[in-house]
């Protein structure tokens, strides 16, 4: 520093035109000289504070915690003398105290040392850093303050809560402390990244990473930042959130969709398989048809034909059923008719029912079964759908003539059902999924088993159904499969729908004498029927929509009404309702012939007034049985 004398007027006029309170004091402390901004600032006149301790200015608080005060303005520049660039608080006149700023400047003169302190009101920023701060600490997310060396300047109570530190503990301390050790070795420049220009995205900014806290766990994070300029240079406060639901929900989210693109790419395959399961039995009846046609064909190729389209149609059937039984599971509306009955009534059903494709594969079957009866309480018809499933399985995939085992056993109150194959057996990855709707264990074109893939769904569902299990081992591909299934033998279970009635109609005529009418707005359908059922002699007349069936019922009398359900103008339930509703046609039976074949269209078949339902295509001989008998339902 240079020296000057406070008695030199150029001293004294650049003093005076100083923009700030200028007070210079000797080294007793005394005021020497100020400018009229001092004047204003204090409140005081120049005479009134020439002369007087420089303690005057300074809230008697302040002093009474600072006894070095005076000296400290006389300390070495470099050991930054107390107050030197720092801040602290004025006293007015009046009494009143405000914050200052002071930048003191030692000065060497004739009369010794010298201290020039610059004062400037700094209320205003005292108000903004108040209300910055009341800001940050209401801010909903951690807030966390950074200067350019990397040290934390300023927190708030949610950064505490967030990381588990408190304030204390960080204010002055690395903001590495807060993020993982791994992280900050994959991204040296971690720190410096928070001052890059924002427009080119510093490392972190508006990006998701990982916290640390004080207990050493780690959760994801999304930090934003805010380049904050200050007269000790650029912050960076730095918003932070804790993501870990938002992460949690993302995964979930992620694996959904890969649920459903899964899901989507099955029913892709099951519609494709679907199309191929169904014109694989129309090209048969096609050609079969074709056969019938030509007036070359002998005796022995029409009957031919005819099986062919007899099997084909029951074949169509079959799949039909199979995706109306996985609908009802679906939407759980399958009922369990239960009964008391030997295990082994359901196997020979079930037997019955495979024993065609088992024969026509050339595989042999074995069955075992205990000397004493099983007797379970369930439902007979289901539990040998269980078991022929399983059959139908097993022998489909035995590509060549082999052995298929089935057993049954009692375990306490449990029955085992095994049903054992030396197939192509299933792969381990596909040992948890052989269950799931729509999943085969080989969906490529050139597949041979053919099928939808719900069989084994079904078996699935309908064991549960008997509050059962049902388990598939496999030794792998090549090494055949075992199914195996357990449920409770004396277990209540499911509902009980109501038993087949007997109408109390009239008793039958003659054959010749019988009067039907169909009622079926497909034209093929009806004329069908009526061609089958004049053939064994029945008198038929045919209509196609509700209204014509009541005024031809009126008319014809009929003995037997076949009523669909689906008509033009009124349901079948409705005509059905009117006819009962007339004297004449009270103990008529009508037989509901339908493609609507739910529990619940039978159910309103019964409200209706219904005596049979029967759902297309209709066994011809059951429904000739149906007429034969007269009425039964």
């Amino acid at each position: 520093m240079h020296s000057t004398s406070p008695s030199d007027e150029t001293f004294r006029l650049l003093v005076e035109a100083a923009p700030n309170a200028i007070v210079v004091i000797d080294e007793d402390g005394h005021i020497i000289l100020v400018n009229s901004q001092t004047e204003k600032l204090f409140g005081y006149s120049r005479d009134e504070l020439v002369g007087r301790l420089v303690e005057m200015l300074v809230p008697e608080r302040f002093r009474s915690t600072h006894p070095g005060l005076r000296a400290g303005f006389f300390g070495e520049a470099r050991a930054r003398p107390m107050g030197a660039g720092r801040d602290l608080y004025g006293l007015r006149k009046d009494g009143t105290e405000f914050p200052v700023e002071i930048g003191l400047n030692p000065i060497r003169t004739e009369r010794g040392m010298l201290i020039l302190s610059a004062i400037v009101d700094i209320t205003e920023r005292k108000r903004a850093e108040r209300r910055f701060r009341l800001a940050i600490e209401s801010a909903p997310s951690g807030m966390v303050m950074v200067d350019q060396s990397g040290q934390i300047v300023l927190v708030n109570s949610q950064a505490e809560k967030l990381f588990g530190y408190t304030r204390e503990e960080l204010i002055g301390r690395p903001v590495e402390m807060l993020v993982p050790e791994r992280f900050r070795r994959e991204h040296p420049d971690f720190r410096s990244g928070f001052f890059h220009d924002p427009e080119s995205r510093p490392m972190g900014a508006g990006r998701d990473l990982y916290g640390r806290r004080k207990d050493g766990t780690e959760f994801p994070v999304e930090i934003g930042l805010n380049p904050i300029e200050t007269d000790e240079g650029v912050l960076a406060l730095s918003a932070i959130v804790d993501i870990t639901e938002r992460k949690l929900l993302e995964r979930e989210l992620r694996l959904r969709l890969e649920e459903l693109a899964a899901a989507d790419r099955q029913k892709d395959e099951f519609l494709a398989t679907l199309a191929h399961e169904l014109r694989n039995p129309l090209a048969p009846i096609r050609n079969a048809m074709q056969i019938l046609k030509l007036p070359a064909a002998n005796d022995h190729m029409r009957l031919r034909a005819q099986e062919m389209i007899d099997r084909q149609l029951h074949h169509m059937v079959r799949l039909v059923d199979d995706l109306l039984d996985v609908s009802r599971i679906i939407i759980g509306r399958i009922e369990l008719r239960k009964e008391c009955f030997d295990l082994s009534a359901a196997v020979t059903r079930a037997v019955e029912t495979a024993e065609p494709l088992i024969e026509a594969r050339g595989h042999e079957l074995i069955v075992s079964m205990p000397p004493e009866p099983i007797t379970v309480n369930a439902d007979l018809v289901r539990l040998s759908q269980i078991i022929s499933n399983l059959l139908t399985n097993a022998a489909k995939y035995t590509p060549k003539p082999d052995r298929i085992w089935l057993s049954a056993e009692q375990d306490g109150n449990d029955v085992i059902l095994r049903i054992r194959d030396q197939g192509t057996g299933i792969e381990p990855s596909m040992l948890g999924r052989i269950f799931q709707l729509f999943v085969q264990a080989d969906a490529s074109p050139t597949r041979a088993q053919g099928g939808l893939g719900i069989g084994l769904t079904l078996v699935k569902q309908l064991v549960e159904l008997h509050n059962g299990t049902v388990t598939a081992t496999s030794e792998g591909l090549g090494r055949g499969s075992e199914f195996i299934v357990r449920f409770p033998a004396d277990t209540d279970v499911g509902g009980t729908l109501g038993r087949p009635r007997v109408s109390e109609g009239p008793p039958a005529r003659e054959r010749g004498e019988r009067r039907v009418l169909i009622v079926d707005d497909n034209v093929d359908a009806a004329e069908s029927i009526a061609m089958l059922l004049q053939v064994s002699g029945f008198s038929v007349r045919c209509v196609y929509d509700g209204n014509s069936a009541l005024t031809v019922a009126s008319a014809y009398h009929p003995d037997v009404i076949i009523l669909d359900i689906g008509l033009p103008d009124i349901s079948g339930y409705d005509v059905a309702r009117r006819l009962r509703a007339q004297r004449d046609f009270q103990r008529t039976p009508i037989v509901a012939v339908t493609g609507y074949g739910q529990q619940g269209d039978r159910l309103r078949s019964r409200e209706a007034g219904i005596d049979f339902h029967m759902t297309k295509p209709v066994d011809p001989n059951a429904l000739q049985a149906l007429l034969e008998v007269g009425g039964v339902t």
